[in-house]
């Protein structure tokens, strides 16, 4: 059976309608939620948090973020000078759920560690931010870790 080109023409928009619909669909359907929720707010901070990162990276291999799998932890190391003074936050930042992210003040021990348990994190990667003060000088840490 031989179509006539008017009938091919009719089929070929019908066929890109369905497609375009198929996407729109889809693209409406998808979970677009944001990295951050606050991430404005979080982007008017660069200047200053590129600051505090170059001052937590000076501080060289006395300030560091590991993952001890022995311990099932995190490790933050800070300079055990500021142990004492050092105000400040360890964040854990999930990439592809908001919901499981967590935030802790950072209490550490006379030595400048901090262990955080993450026998209750699911299993994938995290990023740990450790945010501090000492003497009104602000530090940064930055980690990527996988458990």
């Amino acid at each position: 059976m031989k179509i006539n080109w008017g009938w091919k023409i009719v089929i070929a928009y019908a066929v890109f309608i369905i497609g375009t619909s198929a996407w729109v669909a889809y693209a409406v359907t998808t979970d677009v939620g944001l990295v951050r929720e606050d991430y404005y707010e979080h982007s008017l901070k660069e200047e200053q948090t590129m600051a505090a990162r170059s001052a937590g990276h000076a501080l060289g291999a006395s300030a560091s973020i590991e993952f001890d799998q022995k311990q099932n932890a995190f490790v933050i190391q800070i300079p055990s000078e500021q142990s004492g003074a050092a105000k400040g936050t360890i964040t854990l930042y999930r990439p592809n759920s908001a919901k499981e992210d967590r935030v802790f003040p950072l209490i550490t021990e006379a030595n400048g560690t901090m262990l955080i348990a993450t026998t209750n994190l699911s299993a994938g990667i995290w990023q740990i931010t450790a945010e501090w003060t000492f003497n009104g000088k602000s530090y940064q840490l930055l980690a990527t870790r996988t458990i």
